[in-house]
């Protein structure tokens, strides 16, 4: 999961609900790992899904002090070049829950080079929100990719978050 504010903070406890029904129903084991930079404010609270004792912590970190008994690995930063190959595997799920163009950018052109990947893309605005599904299976996309009718997906250098300051 990239992004665990708006959108990943709610995503996340239907997700848990489910991968416990489902795999305690065949025996399969799973693990999350929820990967964002930001911390949680006190102006998020009527928004995204915390704790309010959680105040100033990072998001991913707060996720597992809220689930200590899932199977979740917390990276505290955002995902950037540097690190996005590492990040998203062959055959991972990918859940985007992040706020910005210059991330979404970065997984799509990392996913393009994957032979199976299934990356579903959760977006919303003030009232509204969208849901894209993308997948990849042996190095053929089964669905148009994440670019199909969003020409607005851009990345550039100076809105990667992963290589900013906390100033910025």
């Amino acid at each position: 999961m990239v992004g665990a504010g708006g959108t990943g903070s709610h995503l996340l406890p239907a997700l848990l609900r489910y991968l416990r029904s489902f795999h305690t129903v065949t025996g399969t084991e799973y693990q999350i790992v929820i990967a964002d930079g930001d911390i949680f404010e006190e102006k998020n609270l009527h928004r995204q899904r915390f704790a309010d004792g959680l105040v100033t912590i990072n998001k991913a970190e707060a996720m597992l002090v809220m689930y200590p008994a899932d199977p979740i690995i917390a990276v505290s930063r955002y995902i950037g070049k540097a690190d996005v190959e590492t990040m998203i595997q062959d055959g991972d799920i990918v859940l985007i829950c992040a706020d910005n163009f210059s991330v979404r950018r970065l997984i799509i052109d990392h996913v393009k080079t994957l032979n199976n990947c299934t990356v579903i893309n959760a977006g919303n605005e003030m009232f509204d929100g969208s849901i894209q599904l993308w997948v990849r299976k042996d190095g053929q996309n089964l669905t148009p990719s994440l670019l199909y009718g969003h020409p607005e997906i851009v990345f550039t250098d100076e809105n990667d978050r992963a290589a900013m300051t906390c100033m910025q």
